[in-house]
């Protein structure tokens, strides 16, 4: 039967490569994606104003942050807290609503690793037990702490790839500067592979603590050809070589004012050898060469 005249239909779906060419034809294709949270935090902003709530920017950037990309879902957060709170809503209910993890503490635990001090990262640890925190939360939040600083490491003054209010963008940005890329790496790896074995731990805390210990504990990351280039002079010292030792790109650099290399005894370095095909001339002509 024909539809009404105003009716719109809409065919949603997650595979569109499985639609069938015919039906494809004959429909309008708009591809949605999820929205950031720079972007539902704006739209929430108007509905404050529109409403004449009082809510920071921070939590506003929080509520977007928990609806994952959709705005329908930021919305039904929204709502809640000022279900909860009423009209003037501080940072504090917002966080106990969402059950948010205060990056602060994150941040802690994150800098104690950095600085290479285990027992102040476990301390913080406690205090996020402590309040309740569940530590595959917490570990997760720490995974994308370390990205955050992997990603302000590399581009400082980029705009829109970590979501975080002013104040603790300083404060990563400011941690992410003390700290080489390199080990922020290390660790990041090193702590996703101790996140799987949180889904079976039957004490979680147990495992992560053990490896918050670990990042504290781990040795900045050197560059491979200088770690080479440091075990190659370690190699000639040993040996009592005095040759020219290679540098980190594999040129030589000769000692100034250093002759041949001895040899590894000690003595003068052995006469040229003759060539081979003068070797075998002489063995096949014994006669001739004692009668010279």
């Amino acid at each position: 039967e024909e539809p009404p005249p105003r009716s719109l239909f809409v065919f949603a779906t997650t595979n569109p490569e499985k639609i069938p060419l015919t039906v494809v034809s004959r429909c309008q294709r708009h591809d949605l994606r999820r929205l950031s949270s720079e972007e539902i935090a704006s739209r929430l902003r108007e509905i404050v104003a529109a409403e004449k709530l009082q809510i920071s920017p921070a939590s506003l950037l929080a509520v977007a942050r928990a609806g994952d990309g959709s705005l329908r879902d930021a919305q039904t957060l929204l709502d809640q807290i000022i279900a909860t709170a009423g009209n003037e809503v501080d940072d504090a209910t917002v966080a106990t609503v969402l059950d948010l993890i205060d990056r602060r503490l994150v941040l802690a635990i994150v800098e104690a690793c950095v600085d290479a001090a285990p027992a102040r990262a476990l301390e913080a640890c406690a205090r996020a037990a402590g309040s309740g925190i569940d530590a595959r939360r917490l570990a997760g939040e720490l995974l994308q702490g370390l990205r955050d600083l992997v990603v302000l490491r590399v581009a400082p003054d980029a705009k829109g790839l970590v979501d975080a209010n002013d104040a603790d963008l300083e404060a990563m940005r400011a941690l992410s500067a003390r700290v080489e890329e390199a080990r922020l790496r290390r660790m990041f790896r090193a702590l996703l592979r101790e996140q799987e074995d949180l889904a079976w731990a039957p004490q979680p805390y147990a495992v992560l603590e053990m490896a918050i210990v670990r990042l504290a504990g781990m040795a900045p990351g050197d560059d491979v050809a200088q770690l080479l280039f440091r075990l190659d002079a370690l190699e000639r010292r040993l040996a009592g070589e005095a040759g020219p030792s290679r540098g980190p790109e594999g040129w030589a650099s000769p000692r100034p004012g250093a002759g041949p290399a001895p040899c590894a005894g000690g003595g003068a370095p052995p006469a040229t050898r003759p060539a081979r095909g003068a070797e075998a001339a002489s063995e096949a002509r014994p006669g001739e060469a004692s009668s010279e």
